[in-house]
C-alpha cells in the first residue's frame, strides 16, 4: 500500500544493519543491539504490539530474513518483537530531530504503527504468489513420478524428499502421515487445506476425476499444471496492463500526505500553523476527504486488482 512509503526510515536502517552486519559490524555493536532489542522484547508494550493486526506476520518475517545473516544469527523471535520496537522508536526520533518537537516523536511511531497491517498485507500477499508459483512444478513431479510406475503414496513421498520450497516440505509430512496409515486422498486434502490455495483444491479435483472415470493420474496432472501456469500468466498480463492506473491512484493517495510531512519538517511556519486551532481543523478535513477518497479508489480498484 501507499502508506507504506513512510517507513522508508525503517528499511533504510534494516539495509544499512544488513550491510554492517556482513561486513563491518563488531562484535560489541551485536552485543549491544542484541542486549537492547531483548529488553525491549521483554516489556509490556510489546504484548500490546502483537495485537496490532499484521505485527506477528511481521515479525516472523523479519526472523526468517535475517536469521542467516551473521549479525542476527543469536537473535531469536521476541528479539525481533523488540528490534522492531527500536525502529519504530527511531522513526520517531528521525521525526523528533527534524521538528525538535516532542509531539511528532509520537507522530512518527504512530505512522510506524499504523504502516504494520498494511506492510503484512504485501509481505502475504508475495508469500502467496511464491506458493502458487510451486504448485506447477509440484504437479509435474506427481506426474513423472507416476509415469514411471510408483503408486500415489511413493510419488508424494518423491514430491516431499525431491521438492523445494513449503509446499513440498508439507508433502513430506504427508508422506510420514499416510506410512503411519492415514489415506493419501486425505493428507493431499490436508495439504490443500492448510494452505487455502485455489490451484491445490484442483488436485483433489483430478484424483476424485481419476478415481470416478479412469482416467490416466498423470495425464491429468500435467493438464492441471498447465491450467495453474495459465492463470498465473493471465494474472500477471493483467497486473501489467492496470500497474500505471494503480501506480497513479497511489501517488494521488500519497502526495498530499507526503507534501504536509515535508513541509512539516522543513518549515517552522507551515509547522506552527499546522500546530493552530484552524490548521488542526484543517488537516482533520483533509484526512477525512483523503480517507473518503483512498475508499472510493479501493472500490473502483477492486474490479481490477488481483
Amino acid at each position: 500500500m501507499a502508506i507504506s512509503f513512510f517507513l522508508i526510515p525503517f528499511f533504510a536502517a534494516l539495509a544499512l544493519i544488513f550491510l554492517t552486519g556482513k561486513t563491518l559490524a563488531l562484535p560489541k555493536t551485536q552485543s549491544f543491539l542484541l542486549h537492547i532489542s531483548r529488553k525491549l522484547g521483554q516489556q509490556s508494550f510489546i504484548a500490546l504490539l502483537q495485537e496490532i493486526k499484521g505485527f506477528k506476520t511481521l515479525n516472523l518475517f523479519v526472523w526468517q530474513k535475517t536469521r542467516d545473516i551473521v549479525f542476527f544469527e543469536l537473535f531469536t523471535p521476541g528479539d525481533i518483537s523488540g528490534f522492531i520496537s527500536l525502529l519504530l522508536f527511531g522513526l520517531g526520533a528521525i521525526f523528533f530531530l527534524f521538528t525538535l518537537n516532542p509531539f511528532f516523536f509520537l507522530f512518527g511511531i504512530t505512522v510506524g504503527l499504523v504502516s504494520i497491517p498494511f506492510l503484512a498485507d504485501v509481505i502475504k500477499k508475495r508469500q502467496r504468489e511464491e506458493l502458487v508459483k510451486e504448485v506447477p512444478q509440484i504437479f509435474r513431479m506427481l506426474s513423472g513420478s507416476l509415469s514411471s510406475g510408483q503408486t500415489l503414496t511413493q510419488a508424494i513421498g518423491y514430491v516431499g524428499k525431491r521438492g523445494k520450497g513449503r509446499i513440498a516440505k508439507a508433502f513430506a509430512s504427508a508422506a510420514l502421515s499416510i506410512n503411519c496409515g492415514e489415506n493419501p486422498f486425505v493428507a493431499l486434502d490436508n495439504i490443500a487445506l492448510s494452505f487455502q490455495i485455489p490451484s491445490l483444491t484442483l488436485l483433489s479435483c483430478v484424483l476424485q476425476i481419476s478415481q470416478r472415470t479412469g482416467a490416466p493420474l498423470a495425464n491429468l496432472l500435467e493438464n492441471g499444471a498447465q491450467m495453474v501456469e495459465d492463470e498465473s500468466n493471465l494474472k500477471q498480463l493483467l497486473s501489467t496492463k492496470t500497474a500505471q492506473v494503480r501506480f497513479s491512484a497511489q501517488v494521488v493517495m500519497i502526495l498530499p500526505v507526503l507534501l504536509v510531512l515535508f513541509l512539516t519538517l522543513i518549515s517552522p511556519d507551515f509547522r506552527s500553523g499546522v500546530m493552530s486551532v484552524i490548521g488542526i481543523v484543517s488537516i482533520c478535513i483533509a484526512v477525512v476527504l483523503d480517507g473518503i477518497a483512498f475508499i472510493s479508489m479501493r472500490k473502483i480498484m477492486a474490479s481490477v486488482t488481483l
